[in-house]
């Protein structure tokens, strides 16, 4: 019996979420219509029953643990067979009678698109809140008034004008050409059109320090008079992005380790390198150093699945309009971090294939298979 036996409180923590405030066994055979026969009952109250039987031997004492043991089996049994009745009708694909019964997969669910505050009048519990609320308007009006000036009759207008973003400075120019065709090795070339792009990059210094680097790439498109190819020099196209590397490298490092959020990063381009790049932009240098370190994680992940012990540990995380959950992986030499939707574990199976050794956790129920 103990080598068949399973955990069905286990499965439904991390599989089935019950409308209760806990996965306990009352909780959940309550939710499901079962009523105890002592509405006392409970396990607590099981030990004194046990210790006072074994004392006075009293048959009354023996009747409780009798009966309340035999309420549990009845409650698990109902629970037991709920959850096989899913899995019944999962098998048959009666999806819609899933419904019927208010049954639904969490691949459903519809989460919310967006979590923008939608602005309207607000609705006050008592006159003076409202009052008060009309008098927080009073700084705003007051940083906007114009003062009517004696030689012009009328409203005063801003004198600041929108000034046009000055032109970057070029540290260095590299010119970019073609004697031979790299096809037919001919000297026939003829030129086409001009090629010219500005990439802007940081430099960093020997001494300690860094500094904006403008480089300015010009090339020619050429056409190869006896094989007929137009090609464009493979040193030019390799300069396609107009951001280099170490800027990439430096606004990464400015965000993940010394914690700095991409509107700090923005203000910090703008005010200190004078480079308006907008967050969109930032946020995408994150996506192309994540492709760029897809190799690395690979080989983390296997290194730690060789080591003899491994700690592991979810914890929420907030996204702009959702939530995810953030999984830690960490061995003697190294951690590594998966970002997923939800905190189902049922990818840590395969996550963690081929580890033979002490795997650390809390009581989580998803770390059990």
């Amino acid at each position: 019996m103990l080598a068949n036996s399973t955990n069905i409180l286990s499965i439904v923590g991390s599989h089935i979420y019950f409308p209760t405030l806990s996965n306990s066994l009352k909780d959940l055979a309550g939710f499901l219509g079962f009523r105890w026969s002592s509405v006392t009952a409970s396990g607590l109250e099981s030990v004194v029953w046990r210790e006072q039987w074994e004392e006075d031997r009293d048959e009354a004492q023996k009747a409780k643990l009798l009966e309340y043991n035999r309420d549990d089996c009845l409650a698990l049994y109902i629970v037991t067979e709920f959850i096989a009745s899913i899995k019944e009708r999962e098998a048959k694909g009666a999806r819609e009678r899933f419904r019927s019964d208010k049954l639904v997969y969490t691949s459903e669910l519809i989460s919310p698109t967006s979590g923008k505050h939608k602005f309207g009048k607000a609705q006050f519990c008592l006159p003076d809140l409202e009052v008060i609320n009309r008098c927080a308007y009073f700084d705003y009006l007051r940083d906007r008034v114009y003062v009517r000036a004696k030689n012009r009759p009328g409203a005063a207008k801003s004198s600041s004008k929108r000034k046009r973003p000055s032109p970057i400075k070029v540290n260095k120019r590299l010119e970019i050409l073609y004697k031979r065709c790299p096809h037919c090795k001919s000297r026939r070339l003829s030129e086409s059109r001009v090629l010219s792009r500005r990439v802007i990059n940081m430099k960093f210094l020997l001494g300690g320090g860094v500094k904006k680097w403008v480089t300015a790439y010009s090339s020619r498109q050429y056409h190869c008079d006896k094989c007929g190819v137009t090609f464009i020099p493979p040193e030019y196209l390799q300069s396609a992005s107009r951001y280099g590397d170490d800027l990439v490298t430096w606004t990464i490092y400015q965000n993940v380790a010394l914690g700095q959020n991409m509107l700090k990063i923005e203000r910090c381009l703008r005010e200190v390198f004078k480079l308006n790049i907008p967050q969109c932009t930032l946020h995408r240098f994150k996506a192309l150093v994540a492709r760029r370190y897809e190799p690395t994680k690979e080989v983390i992940l296997a290194e730690l699945l060789h080591g003899p012990s491994l700690s592991v540990d979810e914890t929420e995380a907030r996204l702009c309009n959702e939530k995810a959950h953030v999984w830690v992986f960490a061995g003697r030499n190294g951690v590594y971090y998966e970002c997923r939707g939800s905190r189902n574990g049922q990818f840590l199976t395969d996550r963690l294939h081929g580890f033979d050794g002490v795997l650390v956790s809390d009581f989580f129920t998803a770390y059990d298979s």
